[in-house]
C-alpha cells in the first residue's frame, strides 16, 4: 500500500473519530438546568421562593396561572394565558424537608438513594450532567394560597390541589431544544383528565405547536421524561391537571445533540467507525 493510500485512510480515520466525539462524547457539553434550587447567577433559592425571573441570565423566564377551582377555555390552557386566575404563584418546594404541608413532595436520604418519603416511595436517579444534586432539591409548585406570599416569597409553600391547577409556562429568549422534564406526585385521575388541562406544549419558532401529555406518577411518584428531536421550542406550557410538581427543565442551545450517550457506546461508535473504513480499504485495494 502506497503512502498516500495510507495518508488517504488515515485522514478518513481522523475524521470519523473526530466527528463520532464531537457527536457523542460531548452529548451535555451545552445544556442548561433549571433545577429550582439555584438560579442563574448562582444564588441558592429559598423555599417558598416565588420563580419568575432567576433564570433571566439564561434567555428563560418564567410565569404561571394557578386557577384555584376557576375555570377558563381550551386556548389558554394551550396558549399559557392566565385568565381567570391568579398568577405568578410558582414557587420552589424544598422537597428535602421534614413535616412540611405536602409530604408526597418530600424526599429522604436512604441507603445512599433518595427516595420519596410517601406514596410509591421511588428512587430519584440525578442528572447525568456537571454540578446535578444527588437529590431532587427544590421542586416547583402552584402555590394554592396566594395570599401567604409577600416580597418575592410565600410562606407555607403547599401545591395546589384543585382540578385542574393551572399551568407554568417558560419563554425562551432564542429557539431552543428541550431534553427533558421531571414529574412529581400527578396521581391517575388527574393526569388523565381532558385533554388540554393535562398536556404540554411546546410552541416552536415556526408558529406550530407540538402536544405531550403529562404522565401519571402515581401517589408521592417521580418520572422523568425525555423529548426526543423537540427543536426551536420559544415557549413551553405545562398544565398541571391536579396536585404535583415539576422539576429539572433540561434544554440546550438550538439546534444542538442532547442524547445523552454512555462512554461505551461511544467507544463501539469507534469500533464500528475503524471496523468499516478498515472493510472499505481492503475491498478497494484488493482490486487493485
Amino acid at each position: 500500500m502506497s503512502s498516500m493510500k495510507l495518508s488517504a485512510v488515515f485522514s478518513r480515520v481522523v475524521m470519523t473519530v473526530a466527528f463520532s466525539l464531537c457527536v457523542f462524547g460531548n452529548a451535555y457539553a451545552s445544556v442548561q438546568v433549571l433545577d429550582f434550587t439555584t438560579a442563574a447567577n448562582g444564588d441558592v433559592i429559598s423555599n417558598g421562593q416565588i420563580i419568575d425571573d432567576e433564570y433571566s441570565e439564561w434567555g428563560v423566564t418564567v410565569s404561571s396561572c394557578s386557577l384555584n377551582g376557576s375555570q377558563m377555555t381550551e386556548a389558554n390552557h394551550i396558549n399559557g394565558n392566565c385568565v381567570g386566575g391568579t398568577e405568578n404563584v410558582s414557587v420552589a418546594f424544598d422537597t428535602s424537608l421534614s413535616g412540611t404541608l405536602d409530604p408526597d413532595l418530600e424526599f429522604v436520604f436512604d441507603n445512599g438513594v433518595y427516595r420519596a418519603n410517601e406514596g410509591s416511595q421511588d428512587i430519584y436517579e440525578p442528572l447525568q450532567i456537571a454540578g446535578a444534586g444527588a437529590g431532587p432539591g427544590s421542586v416547583l409548585i402552584l402555590h394554592e394560597r396566594p395570599y401567604e406570599c409577600s416580597n418575592g416569597v410565600c410562606a407555607n409553600p403547599d401545591d395546589e390541589g384543585t382540578r385542574p391547577a393551572g399551568f407554568f409556562a417558560f419563554d425562551f429568549a432564542e429557539p431552543t431544544a428541550i431534553v427533558s422534564l421531571d414529574f412529581f406526585d400527578i396521581e391517575y385521575n388527574e393526569a388523565n383528565t381532558a385533554t388540554k388541562v393535562s398536556s404540554l406544549y411546546f410552541h416552536l419558532s415556526d408558529g406550530s405547536i407540538v402536544q405531550s401529555d403529562v404522565v401519571d406518577t402515581g401517589d408521592g411518584g417521580y418520572e422523568r421524561v425525555e423529548y426526543a428531536n423537540m427543536f426551536d421550542v420559544v415557549k413551553l406550557v405545562v398544565n398541571m391537571p391536579g396536585s404535583g410538581a415539576i422539576n429539572n427543565l433540561v434544554f440546550g442551545q438550538n439546534p444542538t445533540v442532547v442524547t445523552p450517550v454512555s462512554a461505551p457506546a461511544v467507544l463501539g461508535m469507534l469500533m464500528l467507525s475503524f471496523s468499516y473504513l478498515a472493510r472499505r480499504s481492503r475491498y478497494r485495494f484488493s482490486r487493485k
